[in-house]
């Protein structure tokens, strides 16, 4: 027979519990193609546009190691599109992304007082842009903060920006209490904000593991304290 705590949390275990003053960021993974780089920045193709003047998080990678940094969207626009076996016509999309942010301030003016007075071969120029050696695309990282506004031992509701399509699935990090609870999410409904852009969403959780779901059963027990 189960102990009454646990036929307590059984009968609780889909209700919502309101939350305050808890955050957290949505991590919408993609794939992209890079075309060409340069010092400063790289073009890459997409299938989805890139909103300008948003942060990215890059990810380069090769046998030996990997490279996270985030990048600023320059510029993005349609380029084509292409007919699927399916009969489905998706779009590809290009984008300019540029990482002097990353530089340090040192760095930064080196490189625009070589811009400005290094003097070489045009065949030898080494401030335009060059082929990457990359047959695979690489992973570009696109993040939404949201508030929760209720919570569960299987999910929660959020209010964010973004507006996802139902059954977007993404990795997610929730701020609890001064925690970080990491694990992955699939939007289940969403609905357009009435006072502000953005969207309510229905978040179900996936995959998660023991030792997040045990920290989110402790953070909900302390809400209910």
């Amino acid at each position: 027979m189960a102990a009454p705590a646990i036929q307590q949390r059984e009968r609780r275990r889909h209700h919502r519990y309101d939350v305050r003053d808890v955050r957290g960021t949505l991590v919408f993974p993609m794939r992209v193609k890079v075309l060409n780089m340069s010092l400063t920045g790289l073009a890459i193709e997409s299938a989805k546009a890139l909103e300008i003047g948003r942060r990215y998080d890059l990810k380069l990678q090769d046998d030996r190691e990997t490279i996270q940094i985030s990048v600023d969207v320059q510029w993005c626009h349609l380029v084509r599109t292409e007919r699927s076996g399916i009969g489905e016509v998706p779009a590809v999309y290009q984008a300019g992304l540029d990482f002097r942010h990353v530089l340090s301030e040192q760095a930064s003016e080196l490189l625009s007082f070589l811009e400005h007075h290094v003097v070489v071969d045009v065949e030898r120029r080494v401030f335009g842009r060059f082929k990457m050696a990359l047959e695979e695309p690489i992973g570009l990282d696109e993040h939404h903060d949201f508030l929760v506004r209720e919570l569960s031992y299987s999910g929660m509701l959020i209010e964010t920006d973004l507006m996802p399509r139902v059954g977007d699935a993404f990795d997610l990090e929730v701020h609890p209490s001064g925690r970080k609870l990491s694990t992955r999410g699939k939007v289940v409904h969403a609905e357009p904000l009435d006072h502000k852009p953005g969207c309510r969403a229905g978040i179900e959780f996936e995959g998660m593991a023991p030792e997040t779901r045990s920290a989110l059963e402790q953070v909900i027990e302390g809400f209910l304290e």
